[in-house]
């Protein structure tokens, strides 16, 4: 199996310089984050260019509960999607990472809401692009939209957020059959039993938390899913990492990944 690893923000160089030290740890890919005002072609020319495949994008999620509310706000986002499906077409990337909500103050379920992923879901598929629905909250806006948008499309397992927003949900189990693309980050669960708290989501180097990666890899071992792993760690919530400098933290990204990837 491939294994990727994304840039990180505010370490010790620029995002373009790290894509050359991610090759150089060992990694086969990375996925890049396409937010708005982000210079994705620059960013996917470096990566190119220092021998990285793209394994998929990571669009917008900060407006997304727009998506499920009866204004144009919900509509700009779509076009704002659509643009990121034109991307991934343009540069012959497969995957569109997308979340159906985020967080707090989320929406109920709604017949518009589905009706625009509906919409993004056959724009997607014109352009030969497959969107990954990501799970972040235990809402059913996920299933719904899975149910919604069809086959073509399918799921991308973040094992952190599992563990950090919904650890009574084996998303593996309920999508593994549809499963696309993963994100592979650790930290230590929820801190307060049934209480959403963004400051569990630590996206940390695996094995700096206490997630039970045996247990990861069986999961994955039951779907058809063959790669890339892809890490989605972060400094924000480490000031080691910072300390560490990108080139120690990539190593050591990489060693992690390998004791994973060699359970399979």
């Amino acid at each position: 199996m491939k294994i990727g690893m994304n840039t990180l923000y505010k370490m010790d160089v620029d995002e373009k310089e790290q894509l050359r030290i991610i090759k150089e740890a060992g990694f086969d890919s990375t996925m890049l984050s396409y937010f708005v005002g982000d210079n994705v072609w620059e960013m996917y020319d470096k990566a190119i260019a220092v021998g990285l495949e793209v394994a998929n994008i990571h669009a917008p999620i900060s407006e997304v509960n727009s998506v499920w509310t009866d204004s144009t706000d919900g509509d700009d986002y779509i076009e704002i999607q659509k643009e990121r499906v034109d991307f991934c077409h343009s540069a012959q990337i497969s995957t569109l990472v997308l979340h159906t909500t985020f967080l707090k103050d989320v929406p109920p379920l709604s017949e518009i809401g589905i009706t625009r992923h509906k919409r993004l879901g056959e724009y997607a598929e014109k352009n030969g692009v497959r969107l990954a629905f990501e799970n972040v909250e235990p809402y059913p806006h996920l299933d719904a939209v899975l149910s919604a948008v069809g086959d073509f499309h399918g799921f991308c397992w973040d094992i952190g957020h599992n563990r950090a927003y919904a650890p009574h949900i084996d998303f593996s189990n309920l999508y593994g059959d549809r499963l696309i693309a993963v994100h592979i980050h650790d930290n230590f669960g929820m801190s307060e039993k049934d209480i959403l708290n963004p400051k569990d989501d630590k996206h940390f180097i695996p094995y700096d938390g206490n997630a039970d990666w045996e247990e990861f890899v069986n999961k994955i071992k039951k779907t058809s899913f063959k790669g890339p792993l892809t890490l989605e760690i972060s400094s924000a919530n480490s000031q080691d990492y910072k300390d560490m400098g990108m080139v120690k933290v990539a190593s050591i990204a990489y060693e992690r990944i390998c004791k994973i990837r060699n359970m399979f």
